[in-house]
């Protein structure tokens, strides 16, 4: 993968693949030469990525992250409690487990 953006946080070299800066199509070749004669490096890799992006962007694990997140900054926020001292909808909806959500 070339080395822009946020692809140097997703691929992890040597491990899950190589990162190439833009405009050097030599190492580009070199890389892909390394791989086309390393059948099992080329798949370890790309089991790794797999297994990489999978833990790393799986939806209900992102998603739990972030209702802990929510609630952790809810349980420090006062002004998220309603008046009459009840939870706001977003603690109960943080508080909830997401199983039980509809």
């Amino acid at each position: 993968a070339t080395n822009v953006g946020a692809i140097a946080e997703i691929v992890q070299p040597e491990f899950s693949g190589f990162l190439i800066d833009v405009n050097d199509r030599g190492s580009l070749v070199e890389k892909l030469r390394y791989l086309l004669d390393n059948p099992s490096l080329r798949q370890t890799m790309g089991q790794n990525a797999f297994a990489l992006v999978s833990d790393t962007f799986d939806a209900e694990a992102n998603t739990m992250r972030l209702l802990t997140e929510i609630k952790e900054v809810a349980d420090r926020q006062s002004w998220l409690t309603r008046q009459d001292g009840q939870h706001s909808k977003w603690q109960r909806a943080a508080q909830q487990p997401l199983q039980n959500r509809g």
